[in-house]
């Protein structure tokens, strides 16, 4: 049997299944690919785990999608593309029904509570599943909430009040840990959009906007690194004032000493 899982940020039904259909075909052709010599193709069961925010009533059938004429339904029927996905909806199931490991109940409480603005809930600090899974696993709830747009005050009023003083340690460790990358990230983004501003006033190229800079760093900083490139090897305007460029003052290496054992 082969496992595999997508993650697709679709936002509409009709997208949903033509993304299912899609991770068929790539399965399909990764098993070609790696046993060329298979004759048959393997049995899959498409599942889908949705987290939205209302239970979709769709039909779990993907000829459904298809403009197919009611008369001609079933003369069609076996000439068009179909199969049938199980959809398991979070905002269908009550967080207390939610089933699986710990560590799965929990991922999936905080999945559902996410789309509903409820991480800071009961069922997302449920103390008798945070006893239960690894501190990996909390360490990667505590980042997607803290990511996310809590009220950072009722996020500290809620890890003061976990009763249990290891999960309540470890979880305020790992806050904080989080918080400080955070802090050293955006402090070296700041220095990084800096520097590209001062690079820009000296070569005399339109300035961006800090702002702009900030608001997607990684995405900006690199853009405007590829702007100030091809000017680094070019002449350097003149700072006192002149408007014609300055050439780069070339090293001249000092005279060879005369040697006087020769003499």
């Amino acid at each position: 049997m082969v496992q595999n899982r997508f993650d697709f940020g679709v936002n509409s039904i009709e997208r949903l299944m033509l993304a299912g259909a899609f991770v068929v075909l790539i399965i399909w052709e990764s098993w070609r690919k790696a046993r060329p010599d298979a004759q048959r193709l393997p049995v899959i069961i498409p599942v889908v785990l949705a987290q939205n925010a209302e239970v979709w009533q769709i039909s779990p059938q993907f000829a459904s999608l298809l403009d197919i004429p009611e008369p001609l339904a079933a003369d069609l029927s076996g000439f068009v593309t179909d199969f049938t996905f199980r959809l398991i909806q979070l905002a269908g199931i009550e967080f207390e029904a939610i089933r699986g490991t710990p560590a799965g109940i929990l991922t999936l409480r905080v999945m559902k509570a996410e789309r509903v603005r409820m991480l800071l809930d009961e069922a997302v600090w449920d103390e008798s599943l945070l006893m239960q899974v690894p501190r990996e696993i909390i360490e990667a709830i505590i980042r997607y909430i803290l990511n996310a747009d809590v009220d950072k005050a009722a996020f500290d009023r809620k890890v003061i009040d976990i009763s249990n003083p290891k999960v309540q340690s470890a979880t305020m460790t790992l806050a904080q840990q989080i918080r400080q990358e955070g802090r050293q990230e955006g402090r070296q983004e700041g220095l990084w959009i800096g520097k590209i501003i001062n690079l820009q006033e000296l070569l005399g190229i339109a300035l961006m906007d800090p702002e702009a800079l900030s608001a997607s760093p990684n995405l900006r900083v690199a853009a405007a690194l590829r702007g100030i490139a091809p000017r680094i090897r070019r002449p350097l305007p003149s700072l006192d004032g002149d408007a014609r460029p300055r050439q780069h003052a070339r090293f001249k290496p000092p005279p060879r000493p005369a040697n006087r054992l020769a003499e």
